[in-house]
């Protein structure tokens, strides 16, 4: 495929979704974006979510702060795991997605 002048190339990355179902029926929804650092790891007990600070999907200037969560397996009644691949923004894209967002007068 031959690049357009003043395009940037098109990346893509494969992420992880966890759906975790509690006793309850409460649902918390993890992705993990190995790329970027997070990580999920299996105990005998828990399960332990690391997630590294990362842009904002909404603000791209603005930084999410890391988080650790930690799961105690024993309330858990299952775990939904599928991967899934997705295409980043370009920065012209980004651009334009930010315009939009702003004319809107969803970001803030």
């Amino acid at each position: 495929m031959i690049d357009v002048i003043g395009k940037s190339p098109e990346v893509t990355k494969v992420l992880d979704d966890y759906d975790m179902l509690f006793e309850g029926g409460v649902m918390m929804p993890v992705t993990i974006d190995s790329v970027a650092g997070d990580t999920i790891t299996y105990y005998q007990d828990v399960i332990r979510v690391d997630l590294s600070a990362k842009p904002s999907q909404n603000d791209p200037s603005k930084i999410m702060p890391a988080e650790d969560v930690t799961i105690y397996t024993k309330h858990l009644l299952s775990i939904q795991h599928k991967q899934r691949v997705v295409t980043q923004l370009s920065p012209e894209e980004s651009f334009e997605w930010q315009k939009t967002l702003k004319e809107m007068g969803t970001v803030q």
